[in-house]
């Protein structure tokens, strides 16, 4: 699967590649301790389009959930990016499994690499965020479509 954007406004076309979960694997994800499995989350391998040249650079991976993100303009930071939300499980002292703590973070290019920045400390579910508000409510984010990219030696 991949999505094609253009992360940090350049004028190039980047893409972001994930591979598609089988069901044993979305099982298997909803079994990992402190993890809420979320449906839209994936983790994707970064290439970044460079100016006037055909080639791709590695510029590292992304976790974002497609479901809740936002691409664009982050004032936060001053830069273009993704912003995305993650969602924890935090142990309890009396119990395996606690409270559900929300983090909103975002990432923006740095030279030639992708790097990861935390706009709120985490939060519970239940409280409400200004930032999820501005990037992630309904309103304010694109629905994102990714492509399905057949197997290589498929074709």
């Amino acid at each position: 699967m991949k999505w094609v954007l253009d992360i940090h406004r350049d004028g190039t076309s980047d893409i972001l590649v994930t591979g598609k979960l089988t069901p044993e694997e979305i099982e298997a994800e909803k079994n990992v301790d402190g993890y809420l499995y979320t449906p839209g989350l994936c983790a994707f391998a970064v290439y970044l389009g460079r100016q006037n040249n055909r080639n791709y650079l590695r510029g590292g991976g992304v976790i974002v959930d497609i479901d809740r993100s936002y691409v664009g303009y982050i004032s936060e930071v001053k830069r273009y990016g993704i912003v995305s939300i993650e969602k924890l499980q935090v142990a309890s002292p009396t119990s395996r499994l606690g409270a559900t703590v929300m983090q909103v973070y975002c990432y923006v290019v740095e030279k030639s690499h992708t790097k990861r920045i935390n706009l709120t400390p985490q939060y519970g579910l239940d409280e409400p965020n200004a930032l999820f508000k501005k990037y992630l409510s309904d309103v304010r984010r694109p629905k994102v479509q990714l492509q399905e990219v057949p197997p290589e030696g498929s074709r």
